[in-house]
């Protein structure tokens, strides 16, 4: 009885973390390399809110190299780009429409400790026309490559 106990809470782990393994990755609305940066856009449906909310993973577009690294960074400007991407790259981020640019009014970075080489922002815009085509624009110095614009 006290191996079953002890194994149970350890093939329920298993299980859970091989069975969601992937899942996100096969969901993804637009992809787009533009350098040596991989973005993917995923929509997050939502029906208690009126923002349009999507996940944007940015990776190098090697996704074994981590997008924070590199070598020539002093520890002072690795800081400064984590302050970036924990605060001011939202003013960098827009939805492109036929009406114009909406800016992103919902954002959160999640910052996951180089436990893994791509990084996760949480977006929200608000443009109630779910039907017309849009553009995700990322204006950033960061990636040295003028306005990425993603279809999605």
């Amino acid at each position: 009885m006290k191996m079953s106990s002890r194994l149970l809470p350890v093939l329920l782990f298993i299980h859970l973390f091989t069975g969601c393994k992937g899942k996100d990755e096969k969901n993804f609305l637009a992809e787009r390399v533009v350098g040596d940066y991989k973005f993917k856009i995923n929509r997050i449906p939502s029906e208690e809110s009126d923002l349009q909310q999507y996940v944007l993973k940015i990776s190098r577009a090697d996704e074994q190299i981590d997008l924070l690294n590199n070598k020539d960074l002093t520890d002072k400007e690795l800081q400064q780009l984590l302050y970036y991407f924990s605060y001011t790259f939202q003013k960098d981020i827009y939805l492109e429409t036929e009406n114009g640019l909406n800016p992103c009014v919902l954002y959160h970075f999640e910052r996951s400790y180089d436990l893994k080489g791509s990084r996760n922002f949480i977006l929200g815009f608000t443009e109630p026309n779910d039907n017309e085509p849009k553009k995700i624009v990322i204006d950033s110095p960061v990636f040295n490559s003028g306005p990425v614009k993603i279809r999605i």
